[in-house]
């Protein structure tokens, strides 16, 4: 009886996390290429305990399907194929561009707070 729990549970959070995908306009076809691709940008990636990775890794994954789709419509023609190809590019420079805006952001946070760190 457990076994057909856990198969129903899971059942019902596929098809509520299928539903949410498709709500937001995305479909299997543009989340296989952000896949591999967030795998290979994953290697950019900076150090981070394992929780953050994951979570890092899955909005990588759907940020970058949505930015390729969208991409994909307003630029290019918005097929299947034009789709695929600039969610795999957002999906590979997704990493190491968090990478730089997070290394960023505190020197402007700085300058903007005219506050600076003082040099040992």
């Amino acid at each position: 009886m457990a076994e057909f729990t856990a198969a129903s549970a899971a059942a019902v959070g596929v098809g509520v996390g299928a539903a949410a995908l498709n709500a937001i306009g995305l479909e299997p076809a543009h989340l296989v290429p952000s896949f591999f691709a967030c795998l290979v940008g994953a290697g950019f990636a900076p150090e981070m305990s394992r929780l953050r990775h994951a979570l890092v890794f899955v909005s990588a994954v759907v940020l970058s399907a949505i930015g390729g789709r969208f991409a994909a419509m307003r630029w290019l023609d918005g097929s299947l194929l034009s789709a695929a190809l600039c969610t795999a590019a957002v999906g590979i420079f997704f990493h190491p561009l968090i990478a730089a805006v997070m290394k960023v952001i505190p020197q402007l946070r700085d300058r903007a707070l005219g506050t600076r760190e003082e040099s040992k």
